[in-house]
């Protein structure tokens, strides 16, 4: 048990950047430690906010006990929309499956510390949402000791039904895809489908009267109590424990049965996946037909086949461009009701449409793919840097990916929020330069993070996307640079056309000052980086 131990912690400081030197283990522990602790807080106190935020209309319904059930099924979503992208390269095509094979362990120790991990990662998803859901309904109805007690228990039980559920749909994307792009397209798609479907539920009910959503709840209630798992957990929440034996045996037997499947499979796919991954990477790390294209059209070609070969760097990055869709979604069909009736030309024109290319400016700031665009190169930057092209090519390269993720989206909701509302033609302008201004700006200064603050001795690339220094310092400048006009135009008491203008020539010319430190001593950087 003590090799499963040890190959376990190897997967979570691989699965969340750790480093192995000795003289950095201690201080990067404890900086991974403390920000995914206070990360894990913060996520679980905005449930725990909204879990009361609903409780008060769960109580107008008569269902309070929704706020148990709806916590597990919210959490067996997330989880499993997750576990379907993140399962595969656990156990079907772990990326240091070689390596670890190498070592004096049992191919059983190997198999069982993979499952130990998959298990993990669906607990801490499906815990981040019930838990706080339960906490809050315990504390709210004065709920005994024991409540906590099977809310643990169930907690810990229901990640085995995701784990072979999410299992057996990973097994069958990796199965007819074989990891080509076809399989991340369809692990996308079923993350997005779950963002969009949150917030259509948001937005349906933030326009529903109390007591249309009290009809509703008692709806999703009926429909809960039919799914047998939430059933089980609620009735053994609220005191009838033997039902936790159900939930197990319900779990269980699934999770049996993937294990003893994925163990027949664990050798063979994980070695086949090398192959094919060995011969992937020889291919994609050439300029295919360089003769037949200019050098820029090559760049960026193997920046898009770069950037959709990988599920989790499109889903980090590219939630922004689906988040102006939805946004500006609920703009049109929410109506101008969202704001209390009908909407006057002057309302639209200084509040309104500054709001909403506020909320605009926000998405694109949030996580630029540039951020991380040098340190998802990896091992493989010194095949870049090799290249007989000028380190501004290379820039360019990686900027035209977060124009083009979001150029087009902010063409079409500015013109769209535009017309909807009805302002003039500068104004509906702004509403389209703007956003396109701090997307151009966000792609320059995520470079120039990346390059201050590379991470290329990664094993998980969703470490440099989601918990580098260079993707939170590049949100961080974004956030100020958006803030800070904001703030501005809140006391100035001009014109959002005119404000606008003023805006859009400080952005552009940041943008330029910033482009020429890239061409110089930016390029300097990137030749040194080790």
């Amino acid at each position: 048990m003590r090799n499963v131990y040890l190959l376990v912690k190897v997967g979570l400081l691989s699965a969340f950047g750790g480093e192995k030197k000795r003289k950095r283990r201690l201080m990067k522990a404890t900086m991974l430690g403390s920000t995914a602790l206070l990360g894990a807080l913060l996520f679980m106190a905005v449930m725990a906010f909204y879990g009361w935020s609903l409780s008060m209309i769960l109580d107008f319904a008569g269902v309070p006990w929704l706020l148990v059930s709806g916590g597990l099924a919210l959490g067996l979503l997330m989880s499993l929309v997750t576990g379907v992208g993140k399962i595969p390269g656990v156990l079907f095509a772990a990326k240091d499956y070689e390596m670890l094979a190498s070592l004096p362990v049992t191919e059983a120790q190997l198999f069982l510390s993979k499952l130990v991990l998959a298990y993990t990662f669906s607990m801490t998803g499906i815990g981040g949402v019930t838990l706080p859901f339960c906490v809050v309904y315990g504390v709210k109805y004065g709920a005994p000791f024991g409540f906590y007690l099977a809310v643990l228990a169930g907690v810990l039980i229901a990640p085995l039904l995701v784990c072979a559920v999410a299992g057996v749909i990973a097994m069958f994307i990796s199965r007819v895809a074989s990891r080509s792009r076809a399989s991340n397209i369809v692990m996308l798609v079923l993350s997005l489908a779950f963002i969009v479907a949150v917030m259509f539920m948001s937005m349906t009910f933030s326009a529903m009267p109390d007591s249309d959503i009290a009809a509703a709840m008692v709806r999703y209630d009926a429909a809960l109590s039919a799914f047998l798992p939430t059933r089980l957990f609620v009735s053994a929440a609220l005191g009838n424990c033997f039902d936790l034996v159900w939930l197990l045996l319900l779990c269980g037997v699934p999770f049996g049965l993937f294990t003893a499947l994925s163990a027949r499979l664990f050798r063979k796919s994980n070695f086949a996946m090398g192959e094919r991954r060995t011969r992937g990477n020889f291919k994609a790390e050439r300029l295919e037909r360089i003769g037949g294209m200019s050098v820029s059209r090559a760049l960026f070609s193997r920046e898009l086949k770069s950037y959709f070969s990988f599920y989790g760097y499109v889903l980090n990055t590219g939630v922004g461009a689906l988040l102006m869709l939805i946004f500006t979604g609920m703009l049109v069909f929410g109506g101008k009701g969202m704001f209390g009736g009908d909407v006057d030309v002057q309302t639209a024109q200084s509040v309104v449409l500054p709001a909403f290319v506020l909320i605009m400016c926000y998405c694109v700031v949030l996580a630029p793919p540039t951020a991380s665009g040098i340190s998802i190169e990896g091992s493989r930057l010194w095949i870049l840097r090799s290249l007989p092209v000028s380190a501004a090519d290379i820039f360019k390269a990686k900027l035209k990916l977060q124009l083009l993720l979001n150029w087009p989206v902010c063409v079409i909701c500015g013109v769209v929020a535009a017309l909807f509302l009805g302002v003039d033609a500068l104004t509906g302008a702004m509403a389209v330069l703007l956003p396109m201004a701090y997307t151009l700006f966000a792609g320059l200064v995520g470079l120039v993070s990346n390059l201050f603050l590379p991470m290329l001795n990664w094993k998980n690339p969703m470490v440099p996307v989601k918990r580098s220094g260079s993707v939170f310092l590049c949100m961080v400048i974004g956030l100020v640079a958006l803030a800070a006009p904001t703030v501005i135009y809140a006391f100035a008491g001009v014109s959002f056309a005119l404000f606008g203008v003023i805006v859009l020539a400080a952005m552009l010319l940041a943008c330029a000052l910033v482009w020429r430190w890239l061409r110089t001593k930016g390029a300097k950087k990137f030749y040194a980086l080790t």
